[in-house]
């Protein structure tokens, strides 16, 4: 049964991505650990409906989440493809390098657009889970074996994320954080691991829920002050991980204590139409910032909102489309 909680929540997430690359005032460090909230809560959804007591069913959902996941990788290549020869053509032979490139293979940077690293570290971990319940099966697997998969990846995530300027001497440089070693494999584990125990996972209302976020918001802002005063650099806005898992674990939370927070339009929305406001938002972002040099009069349109009405509308009409050609192949 669906949750329409987090489905109304996925929509919110996409438009925290979209402020996260669109910028809106305020952004740097009063906004950043909601906006920063958004990845995580797509790798830890993903996990959570993944999980299923009977193995067969369960490696069913993985092969057809790695098949969705591969085609949409490869249509929002092929269109970046396209709009990035259109918008920056002098770099168009440096992106396509990529493919060679130890980014692409091993930390999910993916030609055109770096924000597909996301869909690339969501298909390898897919990939490792397979093997895992192949080998292992999850329904057997105790708690203590869950955190032994877990805890590892996000010791080292904290370490070149949160800690790297105490840790090294140079910055590790921001796409070590981004692969599915330290962030997408432990996150969706973990929801794996909520999967199967989500009977015992405490129930919270809305006021612990809001308390909560506000208690971890502070957290992040103090962690940003702090690091930024010792260190005397500038710090990423992108440090808040130890405090924004926590946020969406208590989103989770709270979707599961109370299913129907969103109405049936906005859980819809965000079922069908995230992921994709997710992967091509920045195909409109680029031309509206290019149009917003040329003509500063419409600079106002790279803004979140604007952009976020695009991408949704795109979304819908690309679902539409699909539909279309569906019923067509099935008449046919």
């Amino acid at each position: 049964m669906r949750n329409n909680t987090i489905d109304g929540f996925r929509l919110i997430a996409a438009f925290f991505v979209v402020c996260l690359h669109a910028g809106i005032p305020g952004q740097g460090a009063i906004l950043a650990p909601f906006f920063r909230m958004a990845v995580p809560f797509f790798f830890l959804i993903s996990g959570f409906y993944l999980y299923d007591v009977n193995r067969e069913r369960m490696n069913e959902k993985i092969v057809k989440s790695m098949k969705r996941i591969i085609s949409i990788w490869f249509q929002a290549t092929v269109i970046y493809a396209i709009v990035s020869y259109l918008c920056f053509p002098e770099d168009w032979l440096e992106q396509a390098r990529l493919f060679l490139s130890m980014k692409f293979w091993l930390l999910n940077i993916a030609p055109f657009n770096s924000v597909l690293w996301y869909l690339l570290a969501y298909l390898y971990t897919l990939i490792i889970i397979y093997g895992l319940n192949k080998l292992l099966d999850f329904s057997k697997i105790s708690k203590i074996s869950f955190l032994l998969m877990i805890i590892p990846g996000l010791i080292v995530n904290y370490c070149i994320g949160e800690f790297r300027t105490f840790i090294f001497k140079d910055t590790v440089e921001w796409v070590y954080q981004l692969n599915f070693v330290t962030m997408g494999f432990p996150i969706v584990m973990l929801e794996l691991a909520c999967g199967k125990y989500k009977q015992s996972l405490p129930r919270i209302s809305g006021i612990k829920f809001v308390m909560g976020l506000f208690v971890f918001y502070l957290i992040a802002l103090g962690q940003w002050y702090v690091i930024k005063h010792i260190t005397h650099e500038g710090v990423s806005t992108s440090l808040f991980f130890a405090s924004t898992l926590p946020m969406v674990f208590l989103t989770l939370l709270y979707s599961l204590s109370n299913p129907n927070m969103f109405n049936d339009s906005i859980s819809k929305l965000g079922r069908l139409y995230s992921l994709d406001i997710y992967v091509y938002h920045i195909m409109f972002l680029w031309p509206v910032y290019l149009l917003g040099l040329s003509y500063p009069s419409v600079a106002w349109l790279k803004n979140a909102i604007v952009i976020f009405i695009l991408t949704t509308g795109f979304a819908i009409l690309k679902q539409v489309v699909k539909l279309k050609i569906k019923q067509r192949h099935e008449l046919g």
